[in-house]
């Protein structure tokens, strides 16, 4: 039988979850991380066409406001820091 092991130094996972979802005004993101790399937040529509990219220090990545302006509909949005990538949808009301 093989072990699998965990190969981070710091034995922190990377996990990313938005809220609230969904929203009405703009969404923020709540991260796990033992990372101080600045995060780059891409959202694209449900077409695949990019509605924003922005790089966000590690130290403001929580309160960052997102969507705002975005017509009501469903996007994806990939946080991306260092190797670390996660996935997630949003829902605008």
């Amino acid at each position: 039988a093989r072990t699998i092991e965990d190969t981070s130094v710091t034995g922190v996972a990377f996990d990313a979850q938005v809220y609230p979802n969904p929203y009405a005004e703009q969404f923020y993101f709540k991260v796990t991380t033992a990372s101080q790399a600045s995060f780059t937040i891409q959202v694209y529509d449900m077409m695949g066409r990019a509605i924003e990219t922005r790089t966000v220090n590690a130290d403001a990545i929580e309160s960052t406001e997102v969507g705002a302006t975005y017509p009501s509909g469903i996007y994806n949005v990939i946080l991306t820091q260092g190797n670390d990538i996660k996935s997630l949808r949003v829902i605008k009301r």
